[in-house]
């Protein structure tokens, strides 16, 4: 398990994303801009979903978002809002 980095230029972001869903070779995309980051909790509970053999084509993964340290308790924080970890590769999955 690792990760690679590929540089695309920047048209919109749905594109972007698209470019770099295309240079994936893995099964599995997991799906983070740069200011968020994937807890240990989460980990595991992916990688045990995998193990498992997964259920289903794509996944939300809750969010919480901090401001200096500080968890922000709100209406935007812990709902999904976007499919983070979907099944796709450059075969066309």
């Amino acid at each position: 398990m690792g990760a690679r980095v590929v540089q695309i230029a920047l048209t919109t972001f749905s594109e972007l994303r698209n470019r770099a869903a295309d240079t994936c070779s893995s099964e599995w995309i997991l799906s983070l801009d740069t200011d968020e980051r994937c807890t240990p909790e989460v980990r595991d509970e992916i990688l045990a979903l995998l193990a498992a053999g997964a259920a289903h084509e794509a996944y939300y993964i809750p969010r919480r978002n901090y401001f200096m340290g500080r968890w922000i308790k709100g209406r935007e924080s812990g709902i999904p809002r976007r499919v983070r970890a979907r099944e796709g590769s450059a075969s066309g999955k």
